[in-house]
């Protein structure tokens, strides 16, 4: 009984000491905001160490509370079990029944206790002293753990066909969410809305929000500077990508504000010219939106693999895959798929194929196109004539509306699979 009891107590304090590291390292990651002090408590290195590895921490302190409340679970079958041995005959019939089940409660109870409650509301209190005096023990761990975590790993990805980088970050995720639950009243529908855009935008790449080629107003320099001020005002935008002829050769961007506070008498556009951003159909728009916001730019130019112009992105587009549609006064509002009736919708043919298959619970397998209008285009092979019908698989629809270069609306019908199946029986 004194051996169980010294196992149980050692098991006990080996899963509380690492789940304070968990929490208190979650704590002082994600709600740290001052410089001065998150570089104070980076100070010890071994506290750095564990801020800079940390999925590599998360990871191991996951593996190893499992193995201590394994380890507590037969521990408590043993000990519960030689209590058992000295228990009255009636009850010899059930008692390995009786062993399993209060050994079960056992565990749960305690390692709830102390390997969640009290854990969790010491790091809150104290994340610093706690993270501090855990962090040579996690590390211990984590050094001992890693190779069969990293065999573990291997096996994994190779029976399951995946990559290195989908892994699932378990601080950037599980435990900071239970974080933000136990540390902020509930989250606005709003808030909540953004969380789940900002999760979903790794998912996106450039090719999803861009605005395609043939909706792109730019200025020719090779024109007269009179027709390029009429195009600029007849526009309304504020910035234009500058090109030598057409968009395959785009040399820079001018800002229309530049262009207004010019005082000389030639209008040369090539002075204005400022650097744009290019990036290639498959770049993910997490890297794309970081990127121009360190670099301060508000417009990018989408290339194909023959770097060739496919669109444009701007940040507005950006940022309203995070907060919704961002509209100013001048904005007219137009709504890209409208419901107009049972599995029947009105849709735009600039409507981004990602929408269409969230709002339609469609799948569109075609990586080559990011538009509703240029998916119809590449599965017809032409730009199709007004009144023109198509039926690719679950959509069906007539074209609505069209012009020599693109589709601007289309009337689909959604032909749901169960339906169909229910008619052949």
């Amino acid at each position: 009984m004194i051996l169980l009891g010294a196992a149980l107590a050692g098991l006990i304090l080996f899963n509380a000491m690492l789940a304070a590291c968990e929490f208190s390292l979650v704590k002082f990651r994600y709600t740290v905001i001052d410089e001065k002090e998150f570089e104070r408590v980076r100070a010890k290195k071994r506290v750095a160490r564990l801020i800079d590895s940390a999925q590599a921490t998360a990871q191991s302190i996951r593996f190893c509370l499992t193995l201590g409340t394994m380890g507590m679970g037969f521990v408590l079958y043993a000990w519960v079990q030689e209590f058992f041995e000295k228990a009255p005959q009636s009850l010899l019939e059930t008692k390995e029944g009786l062993t399993i089940a209060v050994a079960f409660i056992a565990t749960a109870g305690i390692y709830y206790i102390t390997a969640d409650l009290l854990p969790r509301s010491l790091a809150f209190a104290f994340p610093e002293r706690t993270l501090r005096l855990t962090s040579w023990f996690a590390l211990a761990v984590t050094a001992i753990v890693s190779p069969a975590l990293k065999v573990l790993t291997f096996f994994t990805k190779k029976l399951s066909d995946t990559k290195g980088d989908e892994d699932l970050n378990l601080l950037d995720l599980e435990v900071q969410i239970r974080a933000l639950g136990e540390d902020r009243p509930a989250l606005s529908k709003f808030t909540q809305k953004i969380l789940q855009n900002t999760l979903r935008l790794r998912e996106l790449e450039a090719s999803d929000v861009l605005l395609p080629r043939n909706k792109i107003h730019y200025i020719n320099y090779q024109e007269a500077i009179a027709d390029n001020l009429s195009a600029i005002k007849d526009s309304g935008h504020t910035r234009f990508p500058l090109c030598d002829g057409d968009l395959d050769r785009c040399v820079g961007l001018v800002h229309i504000k530049d262009v207004f506070h010019y005082q000389g008498d030639a209008l040369d556009l090539i002075k204005f010219k400022r650097k744009i951003l290019r990036f290639p159909l498959d770049a993910p728009l997490e890297v794309v939106l970081q990127r121009m916001l360190r670099l301060k730019a508000h417009m990018a130019l989408v290339v194909d693999e023959f770097d060739g112009t496919a669109g444009i992105l701007t940040l507005e587009d950006l940022l309203e895959e995070l907060v919704g549609e961002i509209q100013d006064e001048f904005d007219e509002e137009e709504v890209a798929i409208q419901k107009i009736g049972d599995d029947c919708y009105l849709i735009s043919g600039l409507a981004p194929i990602h929408d269409l298959e969230e709002t339609l619970n469609i799948v569109v397998d075609d990586e080559m196109v990011s538009t509703f209008g240029g998916w119809i285009t590449a599965q017809l092979g032409h730009i199709p004539q007004k009144g023109e019908t198509f039926s690719f698989g679950e959509v069906s629809g007539t074209i609505e509306k069209v012009t020599e270069t693109q589709v601007l609306s289309v009337e689909v019908t959604v032909n749901r699979r169960e339906n169909s199946e229910e008619g052949e029986d």
